[in-house]
C-alpha cells in the first residue's frame, strides 16, 4: 500500500491554491456584551487579534500615522474597533454631515469594505468620519451604490483623545443579507483610513490595512476575515490524542470517492517526528481522488 502523511498531502494542495503571500488576514473571535460607545474597554478588545501596521495605498510602505483595528462577532453583528493615532487633532477635517453625504470620503475617517462572497462582484462600503457621520453603499449591482441602506442599520460611536481617536462599529449580518457566519467562514475585508488635509495632491492621505494597488475599490485589495478560526475541521491540527481505534477524534476510518461509495483505504493518526499527523492508507486497486470522511 502507498502511504502518505496528510501533512505532505496538504502541502501539495496548498501550493496549488495558496493566496498571494501579501494577502493579510485577521480572525474575528466570538464575543458577547459589546457596548458601542467608542471606549474600547470591553474585554474582547483586550485579547482580540490586532491588524498589522497600515500602509500607504498603492505601496507596502508603512504609514507615518498609524491605525490599529480589531474585529469580533456574535450571533447578530460584526464588530470593528478602531484606534487611530493623530498627532494634530486640531487639523482633523470631520464636519457634521447628513447621512450618505457625497463628500464624506474627503473627511478624516474610516472606510470599511465587506463581501461575504470573496471573488464575487458585490461588496458593501461603510464610511464614518471622526464626527460620527455615516455613509453606506452597495456596489456590484445595477442600482446606484448610494441607494442602498441596510436594515437593520449599522451604528458607530467615536471618541476623541489628546493624541488620536477611537471608534466602535456594529454591523448587523441581517443588514447585509448574510447568514450568521460559521466557524471558519471566510469574508473579504478592507479597512482604510483617510487623513485630510495631509499631503495635498499626493497619496499620503490614503492608508489601508490590506495592500490596495489601485485604490480602496481595487478588487485585488481584499484582506481575509475569518470567523472564529481559519480551520474548518474539528481537531484539524491533530492536537488531541487519537481514539482507541487509532483515529483522530471526530474522524472515521474509511476513505472513499463520495458519500456511500466503496472504501478506498483507511485513516490513522500516528506520530511523525514528534508531531501527530494523519496517515492515509490507499488500496493499490483504488483510483481517483481521496476524500477523508
Amino acid at each position: 500500500m502507498r502511504r502518505m502523511p496528510i501533512a505532505g498531502l496538504m502541502l501539495l494542495i496548498a501550493a496549488a491554491v495558496a493566496w498571494p503571500s501579501d494577502v493579510r488576514q485577521i480572525i474575528a473571535p466570538m464575543a458577547e456584551g459589546i457596548t458601542i460607545d467608542g471606549a474600547l474597554d470591553d474585554a474582547i478588545w483586550q485579547s482580540a487579534e490586532m491588524t498589522e501596521p497600515f500602509i500607504y495605498t498603492g505601496s507596502h510602505a508603512e504609514a507615518d500615522i498609524q491605525t490599529r483595528v480589531r474585529v469580533a462577532f456574535d450571533r447578530a453583528n460584526l464588530y470593528i474597533a478602531v484606534e487611530a493615532d493623530e498627532p494634530a487633532m486640531d487639523a482633523i477635517r470631520a464636519p457634521e454631515r447628513e447621512r450618505d453625504h457625497a463628500d464624506i470620503w474627503q473627511d478624516d475617517g474610516v472606510e470599511i469594505f465587506l463581501t461575504p462572497d470573496l471573488g464575487g462582484s458585490r461588496y458593501y462600503q461603510l464610511i464614518h468620519n471622526v464626527a460620527g457621520a455615516r455613509y453606506d453603499a452597495l456596489s456590484g449591482t445595477d442600482r446606484l451604490p448610494q441607494d442602498w441602506n441596510p436594515e437593520p442599520d449599522w451604528s458607530v460611536a467615536v471618541r476623541r483623545h489628546a493624541d488620536g481617536w477611537t471608534s466602535e462599529i456594529a454591523i448587523p449580518f441581517a443588514g447585509l443579507g448574510a447568514e450568521v457566519p460559521s466557524k471558519g467562514d471566510l469574508w473579504g475585508l478592507k479597512i482604510a483610513r483617510s487623513l485630510w488635509p495631509r499631503d495635498p495632491g499626493g497619496n499620503g492621505r490614503f492608508t489601508s490595512w490590506s495592500y490596495c494597488p489601485g485604490g480602496y475599490h481595487d478588487p485585488a485589495g481584499w484582506g481575509h476575515l475569518y470567523f472564529s478560526s481559519t480551520n474548518l475541521l474539528g481537531n484539524g491540527d491533530f492536537v488531541a490524542a487519537a481514539t482507541e481505534t487509532g483515529l483522530p477524534p471526530g474522524w472515521r476510518q474509511a476513505l472513499n470517492w463520495g458519500q456511500g461509495g466503496e472504501d478506498a483505504g483507511t485513516v490513522q493518526q500516528v506520530e511523525l517526528d514528534g508531531e501527530n499527523v494523519l496517515l492515509l492508507h490507499k488500496r493499490e486497486e483504488a483510483s481517483g481522488s481521496l476524500l477523508p470522511r
